[in-house]
């Protein structure tokens, strides 16, 4: 295969996204030559850049008027379309019939989280009569972040936007969810990969004096609050403990964030969005890593599999007894599960515990091949390059 286009949310330096850099080395074993047509990731003025050896494209259309960009939202709900808006969806088709009618695509791979991506990417296949594949990190119609009202809808409108699909590639915890669509494998992604591979570029220095704790990944509300971590972190028997807490909070006020750290703010350090190469650098200084999971069944935080790569000592929070990070944790030696259930004083009991036993030690690379012997990145990569070669 030769020519590759990956239509995404984002791709770049600054997008932590495990999901993205395992995008990255399955594509390089497919094509020849790999393009991203980022959707979110504008700049007026760069047609395009290269970043890991992959050409990428930023959305160069000016964001609409907001005449136009309120029609966009409210023509998209009247579509079933929720979360989509169509003047931006415009503005992405314009781009992309220009980007297409410059080189010869074998394949499209639409990545979702956002839905934005497989509608685009339909519409592309359809009118260039390129193969598509839709590729799943999160789902759509059930997504918790849109009205439970319109779960009916979305279903059948997203069904039959997948009607063009050569092939539907879900993670296994949406395959039972997405079985009824049709022409749809199961792979696991992100996956775990050998950490002392990874590019790492220092730019800040953990304290060594005190404990340190390492959150890396976003924060949104109603799905993944950061409340109960910052909540242990006020508590006196943290005192030694520093929290540095890296890239962003969706959707939350600076009153907000202020409020909800009052009373901890000395020890929780807050680094705005970095680089993967930087974020790793963090991950090797720090002392524990930190695992916020989702309220959702069927989301799991991609940020996991990294840490696991790491082969550091994991605090994982769960929002709920049936947290989906529950499951690819469970084969990992170093982890403690608190629930956000649970008394305050059990869970501050566990993390002493937790502490005084798992004392920085981390799990050799072999281990972790070991443990997690399927889904190490050589045998997605054999996976997901089998099911594109059967196309």
């Amino acid at each position: 295969m030769k020519n590759i286009l990956f239509i995404a949310r984002n791709y770049e330096p600054y997008d932590n996204s495990s999901g993205t850099k395992a995008l990255v080395k399955i594509a390089s074993n497919l094509a020849a030559n790999v393009d991203v047509f980022c959707l979110y990731l504008y700049a007026d003025k760069i047609e395009k850049y290269t970043y890991k050896k992959v050409r990428v494209f930023p959305n160069r259309k000016s964001y609409p008027s907001e005449h136009d960009e309120k029609k966009g939202w409210d023509d998209a709900k009247k579509m079933c379309l929720e979360g989509i808006n169509l003047a931006y969806v415009r503005g992405s088709l314009a781009e992309l019939d220009v980007l297409v009618s410059r080189t010869q695509y074998d394949l499209i791979i639409s990545v979702c989280y956002p839905f934005e991506a497989h509608y685009i990417a339909s519409i592309v296949s359809k009118r260039h009569h390129i193969d598509w594949v839709a590729w799943y990190l999160d789902p759509y119609y059930s997504n918790s972040m849109y009205s439970t009202l319109g779960i009916k809808g979305r279903y059948e409108r997203e069904k039959q936007v997948l009607v063009g699909a050569k092939q539907i590639i879900t993670l296994p915890l949406l395959a039972v969810e997405y079985a009824d669509f049709g022409r749809q494998v199961s792979i696991e992604l992100p996956f775990i990969d050998d950490f002392a591979k990874e590019e790492k570029e220092h730019k800040f220095t953990i304290d060594k004096t005190h404990i340190s704790f390492l959150f890396a990944g976003n924060i949104y509300k109603n799905l993944r609050e950061p409340d109960y971590l910052f909540n242990l972190m006020k508590r006196k028997e943290m005192k030694n403990v520093v929290l540095y807490f890296v890239n962003t909070m969706q959707n939350y006020s600076k009153d907000e964030i202020k409020q909800m750290i009052n009373g901890a703010s000395e020890n929780i350090i807050f680094i705005n969005r970095q680089t993967d190469r930087v974020v790793n650098d963090l991950m090797d200084q720090a002392d524990y890593l930190i695992n916020i999971g989702n309220t959702m069944d069927n989301q799991l935080p991609g940020k996991v599999y990294s840490y696991i790569s790491s082969g550091k000592p994991i605090i994982n929070i769960c929002k709920k007894m049936e947290c989906p990070s529950l499951n690819i944790l469970k084969d990992y030696p170093m982890v403690l599960n608190l629930y956000e259930g649970e008394d305050v004083e059990v869970s501050l009991s566990k993390v002493e515990n937790f502490l005084n036993t798992e004392k920085k030690d981390k799990i050799s690379w072999d281990s972790i091949k070991n443990r997690y012997s399927e889904i190490i990145a050589d045998e997605i990569i054999k996976k997901f390059t089998m099911v594109i070669e059967g196309l």
